[in-house]
C-alpha cells in the first residue's frame, strides 16, 4: 500500500467479499477498501474518494476482470439505486454472502466460535424467484426542468435516482405509481398550481406532496395508497386532496389484479428523514386494507409494521413456530409485536401471549385482529419497551394492570422482533429478569442481534439451540435471522 494513496487516486483491487451496504471489500498489504460499484470476483479500477487510517472509500470506474458471478444487466439504475445493493450478483452468492455476513458477526462480535455456530445452524430458507416481492413500496416525489419524476433515493443520499419499473417492487406497483403522478400533473394543470408549489422540496422545506406509499395484501389483491403531504393548512386544501382521490379511484380501475381498498392522506410538516407523520386523514375506504396469513385476518394499517415479503413471512413464522417447541401450556410476551401477526398466529400454541408495542395505531390493529379472529388468549398494550421495563411503578393503570400481569404469571418464553437497532439495555436486563426457558430472536439487522446476544449469553443461564437464515429481502445485503436461546 502507497502510505501516501490520497482521493482520486488510481488503483487496481480484486474484490474479496462484499460489506454490509453492498460495497465490494478489497484489501491490499494491511488497507481494506470499500468498492463502490463493484461485486465479488470483479477486478477493477477505482478511484479514492476519501482515505482514512486502516480505510479506504473508493469508486469502480473500470472493470478489467468480470466476475463469473455478475448476471446480465436488466436494471438501468441498479448501479446508483440505493434500494438494490447486490442486485447484479447471482443470487446463490447473495445467499452465500450472507451466510457468511450472519455467521461472522455471530463469531466476532457475539463472541461464539465456529463450533458453536455451525453445530446448531439450521440452514438458510430463500426464494424460488427473487424478484417482484415487496408488498409495500414508497417513493420519494421530487421535479427537475419543470418534470415530476418519482424513484427511490440513491444510497445514503437524498437525492432521487428516477426508476419507472423497480424489479423487487410488486409488479402493479409501477403501474400505480403513474396513475397517481398523471393525477398530481392534472391537479397541476387545472388547479394553476406550479410544480414548485404542489411538489415537496427537501432543501427549502416547501411544496406539498412528499411521498407516496403503496401496500398490497395476497390476500385478494387489496392495495392502500397513502400519499404523504407538507401541509399546515391542509383542512383548507381538501378541495385539493378530495378530486386527487377522484382521480385514482376512477384511473385505477384500469389495473387488472388491483382492488383499491382506501386512500389515506399522511401529514408529515416536520424536517426531518421520518417517512410518516402522526397524522391520518382517511379520504376513501377504512383506512386499512386486509391480509391473511395461516387462516388468521390481519388489518393493515399506514403506520403499522408488517412484512414486506409475503412468501418469506410464512416461512420467517414457521420457523419461530419450529423453534418455540411448544406444549401448549406456555405463555409468552411478544415484544415489538407491530400488529399481532407474530401473537395471534403463536396463540393457538400457547396458553396465553401478551404483545407490547410503542405505535398505538398497530396496537389498534391488533385487538381489532384479534376480536375479528375470535382470538381470546392474547393481550395486547401500547407502550414504549425501553421505558416500560426500566420504570418499577406504573403511572398509567392500564399499564400497570399489565404489568402486574406479566409479573404474576410465570413467562415461560419471550419473542422480540426489534427494529434494526436491537434491543435496549433496560429491554435486555428485563429479559434476564424474567429469565424464560427459551427466547426466540428475530433480527433483520445480524451485528445488532449478536451485540445483544452477547450480554445475554454473559451470564451463562442461555445457550444458542438453533440458528436459522430467511431471505426476506433479495437483491439486497439485508437478511433475517432467527435464533433460539435455551436454558442450560
Amino acid at each position: 500500500m502507497n502510505i501516501d494513496m490520497k482521493k482520486n487516486d488510481s488503483v487496481k483491487l480484486e474484490i474479496i467479499d462484499m460489506n454490509k451496504d453492498g460495497l465490494g471489500v478489497a484489501k491490499v498489504d494491511d488497507m481494506v477498501y470499500f468498492v463502490k460499484n463493484a461485486l465479488y470476483g470483479d477486478v477493477v479500477i477505482a478511484n479514492v474518494t476519501k482515505v482514512n487510517k486502516n480505510l479506504v472509500y473508493a469508486k469502480a470506474t473500470n472493470i478489467l476482470e468480470v466476475s463469473k458471478y455478475r448476471n446480465d444487466k436488466i436494471c438501468e439504475v441498479s448501479d446508483s439505486c440505493g434500494g438494490c445493493q447486490i442486485f447484479d450478483l447471482r443470487y446463490e452468492k447473495q445467499v452465500e454472502l450472507k451466510e457468511n455476513f450472519v455467521k461472522n458477526n455471530l463469531i466476532k462480535i457475539a463472541g461464539l466460535n465456529e463450533k458453536e455456530v455451525d453445530d446448531v445452524y439450521c440452514g438458510s430458507l430463500i426464494m424460488d424467484e427473487p424478484f417482484y416481492y415487496r408488498n409495500k413500496v414508497q417513493v420519494p416525489l421530487t421535479y427537475k426542468n419543470n418534470k415530476l419524476i418519482y424513484g427511490f433515493f440513491a444510497s445514503r443520499t437524498h437525492y432521487v435516482i428516477e426508476n419507472n419499473g423497480c424489479f423487487i417492487s410488486f409488479k402493479e406497483s409501477n403501474e400505480i405509481i403513474n396513475i397517481i403522478c398523471s393525477c398530481l400533473l392534472n391537479i397541476n394543470k387545472e388547479l394553476k398550481i406550479p410544480l414548485t408549489k404542489l411538489i415537496y422540496d427537501e432543501k427549502e422545506h416547501r411544496g406539498i406532496f412528499r411521498e407516496i406509499l403503496i401496500r398490497k395484501a395476497n390476500y385478494q389483491n387489496d392495495i392502500s395508497i397513502t400519499i404523504i403531504v407538507n401541509d399546515t393548512n391542509y383542512k383548507n386544501n381538501m378541495n385539493i386532496y378530495s378530486k386527487l382521490k377522484d382521480l385514482i379511484i376512477e384511473r385505477i380501475k384500469s389495473i387488472e389484479n388491483v382492488e383499491l381498498k382506501t386512500i389515506t392522506l399522511n401529514i408529515n410538516n416536520e424536517k426531518n428523514n421520518v417517512l410518516l407523520g402522526k397524522e391520518n386523514i382517511v379520504l376513501y375506504g377504512g383506512g386499512f386494507i386486509e391480509d391473511m396469513m395461516f387462516g388468521i385476518k390481519f388489518q393493515i394499517s399506514p403506520m403499522s409494521f408488517y412484512q414486506v415479503n409475503n412468501v418469506m413471512t410464512k416461512k420467517l413464522y414457521e420457523t419461530i413456530i419450529d423453534f418455540m417447541e411448544t406444549s401448549g401450556n406456555e405463555t409468552v410476551l411478544d415484544l415489538y409485536c407491530g400488529i399481532g401477526t407474530i401473537s395471534l398466529i403463536i396463540s393457538k400454541y400457547v396458553k396465553k401471549v401478551y404483545g407490547i408495542e410503542i405505535v398505538k395505531e398497530a396496537i389498534d390493529n391488533a385487538n381489532c385482529n384479534m376480536k375479528m379472529n375470535n382470538i381470546n388468549n392474547a393481550e395486547f398494550l401500547v407502550a414504549d419497551i425501553d421505558k416500560f421495563f426500566s420504570l418499577e411503578e406504573k403511572i398509567e393503570s392500564n399499564e400497570s394492570l399489565f404489568f402486574e400481569n406479566i409479573k404474576n404469571e410465570k413467562i415461560d418464553m419471550i419473542i422480540v422482533d426489534p427494529p434494526r437497532k436491537g434491543l435496549t439495555i433496560n429491554t435486555i436486563e428485563f429479559i434476564k429478569r424474567i429469565s424464560p426457558k427459551k427466547i426466540i430472536y428475530v433480527s433483520c439487522d445480524s451485528a445488532t442481534l449478536s451485540r445483544d446476544l452477547k450480554i445475554l449469553l454473559e451470564d451463562k443461564r442461555y445457550k444458542v439451540s438453533k440458528i436459522k437464515i430467511v431471505d426476506m429481502f433479495p437483491n439486497t445485503m439485508h437478511v433475517e435471522t432467527v435464533i433460539a436461546l435455551s436454558k442450560v
